[in-house]
């Protein structure tokens, strides 16, 4: 467990875009880690889906294009200029804000590769 919380930090120390989450410190404290993240406003993609869901109401094309031009973006900077892979890609790891800006989440199963 501890091996796999070191490797995301390390993950997350390198990357800097404004589609992903900003990582700022992490720092043990007992037999516990901690990790510094930048608060988000929003809700997960996951949420946002249901609640349109649950309001029997359709989400706006232009809005859908934002959401997935901005998520290529992310995925784009991660694999051609930090050979990381997320791995673990789902509407509960894609947070939006109420700007519709989203930002990529939870690396702990990202790898990086090519190393």
């Amino acid at each position: 467990m501890v091996s796999e919380i070191c490797r995301e930090v390390a993950i997350l120390r390198e990357l800097d875009h404004p589609n992903i989450t900003k990582y700022f410190t992490s720092f043990a404290e007992g037999h516990n880690i901690y990790i510094i993240m930048e608060l988000l406003d929003g809700v997960s993609l996951a949420d946002f889906i249901l609640s349109q869901s649950e309001k029997k109401q359709r989400v706006k094309e232009e809005v859908v294009w934002n959401i997935l031009s901005q998520l290529c973006a992310a995925l784009r900077y991660l694999h051609n200029e930090k050979r990381i892979v997320h791995r673990d890609l789902a509407p509960s790891n894609i947070l939006i804000d109420g700007d519709f800006n989203i930002k990529l989440a939870d690396f702990g199963l990202a790898k990086k590769w090519g190393t």
